[in-house]
C-alpha cells in the first residue's frame, strides 16, 4: 500500500490523465474522473490489502491441496504464512518501476506505466504491436514470478525438512496448474470485454 501511495504521488499527475483520455472525454469529464479517483483513494488502498490477503489465502489453499495429494502434512496457517512472506518478492518490481520512471524514463504516458513490468516477457515486444489478449500472460511471465515459485518451495522445504526437490515438485504440481487456469480465465475476460 505504501508503494502504491508513493507511485501515485511520484508518477501519476493530472497531466497524464488529460493526455491519455483527451481523445475520448471532455476536459470536464476527465476532471470529474480525477476527482472521483481522489475521493476513493482510501478504498483503493483497502482493496489492495484485501486482494493480497485473498490471493495469499487462495495460494495457501492450493498448496494445502497439493500437500494432501502428496501425502505431506502441513497446516494451512503455515502455508498461508509462507505465501505472505513469499509475496514480498513482488515489492521489488514495484520499486524498480518507480525508480525507472523517476530516474531513467522521465517522459512517459499512462500506457507506459500500465504496461511496464520489469524483467518480464512483455518487455521483448512493443505493447501496441501485440494483441491485448497476450499482455497479461506476457507480464506474468517474469523473473519475479519464477523466484516466487522457488520461495514457496523453500518455505515448504523448511517446514517439512525434506529435500528441496520434493518441495519444488509440490509447488510446480499444485500452484502452476492453478496459475495457468487463472491466466486462461483472464484471457477469456480480455476477449469477452475487449473484442478488438
Amino acid at each position: 500500500m505504501f508503494l502504491l501511495f508513493v507511485s501515485k504521488k511520484l508518477l501519476l499527475d493530472d497531466g497524464l490523465y488529460y493526455e491519455a483520455f483527451s481523445d475520448q472525454l471532455s476536459i470536464s469529464q476527465i476532471s470529474s474522473l480525477i476527482e472521483r479517483q481522489n475521493n476513493y483513494e482510501i478504498l483503493t488502498y483497502t482493496l489492495v490489502a484485501v486482494t493480497i490477503l485473498v490471493k495469499c489465502s487462495v495460494i495457501a489453499l492450493i498448496l494445502y491441496t497439493g500437500t494432501i495429494c502428496m501425502g505431506v502434512n502441513i497446516e494451512f496457517n503455515k502455508l498461508f504464512k509462507i505465501a505472505i512472506i513469499s509475496d514480498f518478492i513482488f515489492l521489488i518490481p514495484n520499486i524498480l518501476k518507480i525508480g525507472w520512471f523517476c530516474c531513467i524514463q522521465n517522459n512517459y504516458t499512462l500506457s507506459d506505466l500500465q504496461f511496464f513490468y520489469p524483467l518480464s516477457a512483455l518487455n521483448i515486444f512493443e505493447t501496441n504491436s501485440i494483441s491485448q489478449i497476450w499482455i497479461y500472460p506476457l507480464q506474468l511471465l517474469n523473473v519475479f514470478e519464477v523466484a516466487y515459485w522457488f520461495l514457496l518451495a523453500f518455505g515448504i522445504h523448511r517446514l517439512i525438512k525434506s529435500n528441496f526437490d520434493k518441495s519444488l515438485k509440490l509447488v510446480l504440481s499444485s500452484y502452476i496448474p492453478a496459475m495457468l487456469l487463472w491466466v486462461v480465465f483472464i484471457m477469456f475476460l480480455t476477449v469477452t470485454f475487449n473484442p478488438a
